[in-house]
């Protein structure tokens, strides 16, 4: 299932198409759960014997703890339009569903190479109050104009991305949501004496913007207040394609070493 995002904010658009069949425990028959694309996003089930008391829909996402333990974390949960399934043999439903992602949500992609994050779609159905009927879709989520633009303009200063990782914690003294912020590892492959090798990269993102984080990578550390000290700069949404943001990364990169200090 693939994520395409309209400025900031994504909707659905499934484009696997082959069932995937997941047998419930106790499920005295088979039961087959996919995704199709048609007009509205439809997620569609068919079996020869089936009650559900609802479809449930999650995104999913696999974040770090502050020990460094790797969990599930629910970024969102998507409406379906339907409840109370009854089918019949034979009979096929599909099921309409809608959701918006959060602004906290990971990006798993940026200019269609992978990020390392680890994003999914779990539907279950609670099969007759019992034991849930679960079908796993990889998500994947391409980086909005902002995230590329300013990653793009690090890249001309010679830091590349190299990976991320998604942190179940808050940022300290900010207002969100969700209590989880994504890392982008840029790596200078240059590997000057008179800069740091590796930085990381926090975009704390709302509907004006973001606010950037930059400062000196320790992958190891998971706590922010154990980590490095950060400087930060402002990118507006609407800036995308009518200001170059090298300035004011290259102002960043100037003041970091002062602030690492």
């Amino acid at each position: 299932m693939h994520i395409d995002r309209d400025g900031v904010l994504g909707e659905l658009y499934p484009v696997r198409h082959d069932p995937v069949d997941v047998r419930p425990r106790q499920a005295p028959e088979p039961l087959f759960v996919t995704h199709e694309h048609h007009d509205e996003d439809r997620w569609l089930l068919w079996c020869r014997r089936a009650a559900s008391d609802d479809a449930l829909l999650d995104v999913i996402a696999k974040a770090y703890s502050y020990n460094g333990s790797l969990s599930d974390d629910e970024i969102t949960g998507l409406s379906a339009k339907r409840h109370n399934l009854q089918l019949a043999p034979g009979e096929e439903v599909a099921v309409a569903f809608s959701g918006r992602l959060p602004w906290e949500c990971p990006v798993t992609e940026l200019h269609g190479h992978a990020l390392g994050v680890d994003l999914s779609l779990t539907t279950r159905l609670a099969y007759e109050s019992a034991s849930p009927v679960r079908d796993l879709d990889f998500l994947h989520i391409a980086a909005p104009p902002l995230y590329a633009a300013v990653l793009d303009a690090f890249a001309l200063e010679g830091y590349f991305v190299d990976g991320s990782q998604l942190i179940d914690a808050y940022i300290p003294d900010t207002e969100a949501r969700r209590g989880t912020h994504q890392i982008f590892f840029l790596s200078d492959r240059r590997r000057p004496a008179d800069r740091f090798a590796e930085l990381e990269l926090i975009f704390h993102q709302n509907m004006v913007g973001a606010m950037v984080y930059v400062r000196r990578a320790a992958r190891a550390t998971y706590e922010w207040n154990e980590k490095p000290r950060a400087r930060t700069f402002p990118a507006a949404h609407h800036e995308v394609g009518q200001y170059e943001f090298g300035e004011r990364v290259r102002k960043a990169l100037a003041e970091l070493p002062i602030v690492d200090a």
